[in-house]
């Protein structure tokens, strides 16, 4: 908990006969996205960025994939910019 809120928790479903999970992780989206429960740009609550990286079992095609839910406030432009420069979009990296 932090500041009487619960964190954030990011499911990513997926069916496991169609992709493999090779790598997943979390980064706060913030100033300082490691550091948990971490908030920037006047933001009310903290917003949580769950990655994972997988491989097609038909083709071993991989991506990433990302999910979050931005705030609905003007400070989205300022959260869209920082999630952009830490995302790769390259079909083998993923966030460390």
């Amino acid at each position: 908990m932090r500041r009487g809120y619960l964190l954030p928790v990011m499911g990513v479903f997926y069916r496991k006969d169609k992709l493999e999970l090779l790598e997943s992780g979390n980064f706060w989206l913030s100033e300082t996205p490691e550091k948990p429960g971490s908030m920037s740009w006047g933001v009310n609550l903290p917003r949580l960025v769950t990655w994972g990286q997988f491989e097609r079992v038909a083709d071993s095609f991989r991506f990433c994939f990302y999910d979050t839910h931005f705030p609905h406030r003007a400070q989205v432009s300022v959260a869209l910019e920082q999630l952009s420069a830490r995302l790769r979009f390259d079909v083998v990296g993923c966030p460390e």
